[in-house]
């Protein structure tokens, strides 16, 4: 994907590469597109950021996917992917453990009206926001607070 070349009819999702649940307009203004990705949540970028991206270390992209989807969905915040875009996915890697059992738990908050709600967590689409690599690491924290009494 050439981001010279891209036009906002282009749907895929730079980081990503899903076309699936995404839509991208083109930032007035600026030389930059804002996506709305099912994983990533909304953001902006810039076409350099997206020459970096595609550049850059691969094995850090999911953990960008936890920065942008966690300022979408916890911050309402629609965020600029910075040009040093891996600074901010190694701050997500080296999340404790203990951060991110409690990041779970905020979701569910942000979820939910009253304690005792049923909150869809859908762990595929869902473990950005809790700085893990995959489902089956959020499935793991479900499991723990499901253990420990927190949740059913």
């Amino acid at each position: 994907m050439d981001p010279y070349k891209m036009q906002p009819e282009d749907p895929m999702c730079p980081i990503c590469k899903r076309n699936q649940g995404t839509s991208v307009e083109v930032v007035p203004g600026r030389d930059a597109f804002e996506y709305s990705c099912e994983l990533y949540g909304q953001y902006r970028i810039s076409r350099l950021t997206i020459l970096n991206v595609k550049h850059g270390d691969p094995t850090l992209l999911k953990h960008l996917s936890a920065y942008t989807r966690q300022k979408w969905v916890l911050d309402e915040t629609v965020v600029t992917v910075p040009e040093s875009w891996e600074e901010v996915a190694v701050i997500s890697r080296d999340t404790t453990m203990h951060q991110r059992a409690e990041k779970l738990l905020k979701v569910i908050a942000r979820r939910s009206n009253q304690p005792g709600d049923e909150v869809p967590i859908y762990p595929d689409l869902d473990y950005p926001l809790v700085d893990v690599r995959d489902g089956s690491g959020l499935s793991y924290f479900l499991a723990y607070w499901r253990d420990s009494g927190a949740s059913n």
